[in-house]
């Protein structure tokens, strides 16, 4: 019924209609999101039919969803590649729908170790509807298909993995485009993050897309993910982001983490987004040519005011090189000169003149690291 539901939705898209919000537009506008979840939508779980799983995290809840197929014929092992197949595949009716904040100290978990906490507590949460029952939990992270033949687990993986062996089911990957329902799931309002830091990356992605970057502005994202694609500093943090790889260097790459909205194209490192290589030039114009965030400010003022939303290596170096060859930095920059050097005049009695300094050795057995020399 939702034709008859969404009907006075449906006549204010008539051109000829004027657009005037009443109280009869804002029930058709609740109504349908109050039969989604309720009983004549849900479906009563079948014993007898196939059970499919499936679950997401957006990095502040995770989420997931029950369904079965309507004519109970089972999904295809693999999925399909082609979007005609994904399609053509059986249209499943929802059981259950599943949805829960982050802890904080989840939030700072790893993208793959998210997606498996997405799991866990969907599991956890439905256990009677799966226990001592085949079923299939589809994911959007491929990592965790051989999960339980990585090498090595961190004690918390180790323990979700226990806890996965209570029940029967087959891990399939799904790409994140057709895993829309958990998605949407996970990113409930009500559930986003309200702080200072999470209102510093509103601002940092508003600003670059305020730059004048040199390509059009309907296409400055798909140029960006060019750039990011084409970046190995950018790479090598998604692949460690994607990879259960605790044990290659953890706290080398537990600082970075993914953009919810663009998980393919921006990377952070706490609250500021990290620039591909091709792309600093142009910020590096930005912040020192332009106005209102340049004017031909020194090297620390710019690397500080560059530091508060970006980052990559070796940037105050990269600063420091492109303000050095400013020419008009250089054309109205006075030079310090040094001053002359005037040498001691030569004693002539035994200790008329003494110098004392001191000086660090690196860390050793010995309490003392600091000798001094006379």
């Amino acid at each position: 019924h939702y034709a008859e539901i969404a009907a006075p939705l449906s006549a204010l898209q008539s051109v000829k209609a004027t657009f005037i919000w009443t109280l009869e537009h804002q029930v058709a506008f609740e109504a349908p999101k109050k039969a989604i979840i309720s009983a004549p939508v849900l479906a009563t779980s079948d014993p007898d039919n196939y059970i499919n799983v499936y679950t997401d995290a957006s990095g502040y809840a995770t989420s997931g969803w029950l369904g079965q197929p309507h004519n109970q014929q089972p999904l295809p092992s693999p999925l399909p590649k082609s979007i005609t197949g994904m399609k053509a595949l059986p249209a499943l009716k929802p059981v259950l729908f599943f949805s829960r904040k982050m802890l904080p100290a989840e939030t700072r978990y790893p993208v793959h170790e998210q997606e498996l906490l997405a799991l866990v507590k969907f599991l956890r949460g439905n256990r009677f509807y799966l226990i001592n029952r085949p079923f299939i939990a589809f994911i959007d992270h491929k990592s965790l298909i051989h999960l339980q033949e990585q090498p090595y687990l961190s004690k918390r993986q180790a323990g979700w993995v226990e806890l996965l062996q209570e029940f029967d089911f087959k891990v399939e990957y799904l790409p994140g485009r057709w895993n829309t329902v958990a998605d949407i799931l996970s990113r409930t309002p009500a559930y986003a993050p309200r702080c200072v830091d999470c209102n510093k990356r509103l601002l940092v992605s508003s600003f670059i897309n305020a730059i004048p970057l040199p390509w059009p502005a309907h296409t400055s994202e798909m140029d960006w993910a060019t750039h990011v694609r084409n970046d190995d500093y950018a790479q090598e943090i998604f692949l460690m982001l994607d990879e259960t790889q605790e044990h290659a260097q953890p706290s080398r790459y537990k600082r970075f983490s993914r953009s919810p909205k663009n998980r393919d194209i921006l990377i952070y490192e706490e609250d500021r987004l990290y620039v591909p290589e091709t792309l600093r030039p142009r910020i590096l114009l930005e912040y020192h040519d332009a106005l209102p965030n340049g004017g031909h400010m020194g090297e620390d003022a710019t690397y500080a005011k560059l530091l508060l939303r970006f980052f990559w290596p070796k940037m105050q170096h990269d600063v420091r090189s492109f303000i050095r060859t400013c020419q008009k930095c250089r054309a109205f920059t006075s030079p310090r000169k040094n001053g002359f050097l005037r040498p001691l005049p030569i004693p002539n009695p035994i200790h008329h003149t003494q110098g004392f300094d001191l000086f660090s050795l690196p860390d050793s057995r010995a309490p003392s690291d600091t000798p001094q020399c006379l």
